[in-house]
């Protein structure tokens, strides 16, 4: 009404005008539909009480990396047109998706992606919410930012953990597909100073990340915080996912499950996962973190992956799809940075099939749900079954297994079959070698035998071969599609050959390596446990929270400090007990985890 009163001229400027609004806001909500649909939602699980949240962004085409956009996954193989599933990456950058830099990609005297240590690849974490710092797209996070983040939350970081920083710009993952266009949307991503760089290195951490395209602020050209932090050995994190933002100024317990490239720069397509109690504050995230990481410190521990190198096996062929484009001290005197390219299907080295690799209608790897990739191991040393090179494992054998070790399969297990054919991993130069005189072929499951797991109710299965179908299968691969029909994962070239204790149980989390959207699988990094028990963790965590938090107990302490009379005996008694039993508590996790806590 107020319009329609209006002079015409200034009428139709202010109708123009609305009427641009209103398509924009419309092209805005397409754009932000069209986002949620191409990106995949990350996943998260249950884990006796606590929570497993997914921070990655996997590999996908038109997505940004770095001054490009991605476009080298392409699909080699489908189902129904020839009867297996597989994507393929030609030429693709290490440093795409959610990735972790290596030392080496900015020091040549840093570690490579395959050397860094197990025990970094695990531990507490502490999230900062770093919004309240950024007050421009290429602000800087300072020094003394970071020291008001530990007082405004009563932590100080701890030595030899990881930091992860919020900004809030992942939720500009996707909404583009160009850098120019990234450009003129988010223009620009914070990062770290120099300064706050220099700070956290001096607090001993082992890796850093953060939910931007580098640590590094836009348009930074010199990299000042990646050469102090790789300098002291300290990975970095990039691109983590929108899910950052739940955990923002809390603590959890940090999985990263980076491929193991000999020489390589990063893990591309990182598995990078949280685990914390969703119903506690930072301090018991952070009580919780350090009991985990402080049990797993303390107990035998194997990566059954075998390194990604020029001239491992591959499926009837030798693999050589890694290069670069000279050594670390050249490429960083050259380039400012060592990188590597990556030539490969998801199905290289130690690597895991999802069900999609050979039926419709079943998960493929980003949809595999996160708890079927943790669970107890079944170690089953078979090489009194076999028979001959080609052999087919049969029911008979497994179940003369189970016999003569008195271990029970039972329902979601995890299955490892050791053949022995481990032994032969990279000791030939052609397929032909390998077939007529080192390993003249490999043993695998018969489909009764496949068919007896799937009854068992198993969740997954690998073996330290090249197919879980020996080659006297390998032309309708029975075992492969009995098991993926179920849902069951298969892993492949898992390096049982190292683990000292076999026919015996074991605690095993199998991640993939290398996440691309829609996979048929993924390169695998398989970490076997000995002795942990994860539950008996988490069950003592639960106590101590709840004789910290315990109603009761406020109530009586409360009431004893108010009331001004004295308590009678049992209830002194009573509150004694606790007190002791608290205190005896806080020592034990104390002395156990004492470089978390002070």
């Amino acid at each position: 009404l107020m319009v329609s009163n209006m002079r015409f001229p200034l009428r139709n400027l202010i109708l123009s005008y609305l009427i641009t609004i209103i398509i924009i806001s419309a092209f805005s909500g397409i754009i932000s539909s069209a986002y949620v649909e191409k990106l995949p939602t990350p996943r998260e699980s249950d884990l006796l009480g606590l929570k497993v949240i997914e921070l990655t962004n996997p590999i996908q085409n038109e997505v940004i990396k770095w001054f490009g956009v991605i476009n080298e996954v392409s699909v080699l193989a489908t189902v129904p047109k020839d009867g297996y599933y597989v994507l393929f990456l030609n030429n693709s950058g290490e440093h795409v998706g959610t990735h972790v830099d290596a030392p080496v990609h900015f020091y040549y005297d840093g570690l490579f992606i395959n050397e860094l240590p197990l025990d970094v690849l695990y531990g507490v974490a502490v999230v900062i919410d770093a919004r309240k710092y950024v007050s421009h797209p290429n602000d800087t996070i300072t020094m003394n930012e970071l020291m008001d983040w530990e007082r405004s939350v009563g932590v100080s970081i701890p030595k030899g953990s990881i930091v992860l920083l919020y900004t809030g710009w992942a939720s500009y993952w996707g909404l583009y597909t160009s850098w120019d266009q990234y450009w003129s949307i988010a223009r620009g991503w914070p990062g770290l100073s120099p300064d706050a760089a220099r700070y956290l290195v001096s607090k001993g951490i082992v890796g850093v990340g953060i939910d931007t395209l580098s640590i590094d602020p836009a348009p930074a050209m010199n990299f000042p915080a990646h050469y102090i932090l790789t300098e002291a050995n300290i990975y970095i994190i990039e691109n983590i996912n929108t899910n950052l933002e739940k955990l923002a100024d809390n603590a959890v317990f940090l999985l990263l499950a980076p491929m193991k490239t000999k020489y390589g720069s990063a893990g591309p397509g990182l598995e990078l996962l949280a685990i914390y109690d969703p119903n506690a504050d930072i301090h018991l995230n952070l009580l919780l973190a350090s009991m985990i990481k402080a049990s797993l410190d303390q107990v035998e521990k194997f990566d059954l992956a075998f390194t990604v190198e020029n001239g491992i096996p591959a499926w009837f062929t030798i693999w050589r799809g890694f290069k670069t484009l000279g050594t670390p001290k050249e490429m960083i005197s050259t380039y400012g940075a060592y990188y590597g390219f990556l030539t490969m299907n998801e199905h290289t080295g130690t690597h895991m099939d999802a069900p999609a690799h050979f039926a419709v209608g079943v998960w493929r790897i980003d949809e595999v749900p996160l708890d079927r990739f943790w669970g107890r191991a079944v170690i089953m040393d078979m090489r009194p079954y076999i028979r001959h090179p080609n052999y087919s494992i049969t029911v008979e054998d497994i179940k003369s297994w189970e016999e003569k070790t008195g271990i029970r399969i039972g329902r979601n297990d995890i299955v490892l079959v050791y053949t022995g054919w481990a032994r032969y991993w990279g000791t030939y130069r052609t397929w032909d070698e390998y077939w007529n005189t080192i390993g003249r072929g490999f043993p695998g499951l018969s489909p009764d035998a496949a068919r007896y797991l799937v009854n068992k109710g198993i969740k997954g299965i690998a073996l330290d071969t090249l197919s879980v179908d020996p080659p006297t299968q390998a032309v309708d691969f029975p075992a492969h599609k009995i098991l993926v029909n179920a849902n069951i994962w298969i892993g492949e070239n898992y390096n049982l050959a190292i683990l000292p204790k076999k026919d015996t149980t074991a605690f095993i989390l199998s991640l993939p390596a290398m996440l691309v959207k829609e996979g048929s699988g993924a390169p695998a990094r398989p970490i076997l446990i000995y002795n942990f028990n994860l539950e008996s963790i988490v069950n003592q965590y639960k106590a101590l929270k709840n004789l910290l938090y315990s109603e009761n107990n406020v109530k009586t302490l409360t009431t004893a400090a108010t009331s001004g009379s004295l308590l009678s005996s049992h209830a002194v008694l009573a509150l004694s007990l606790v007190l002791a039993f608290t205190s005896v508590l806080f020592i034990t996790v104390y002395y156990r985890n004492k470089q978390y806590l002070n």
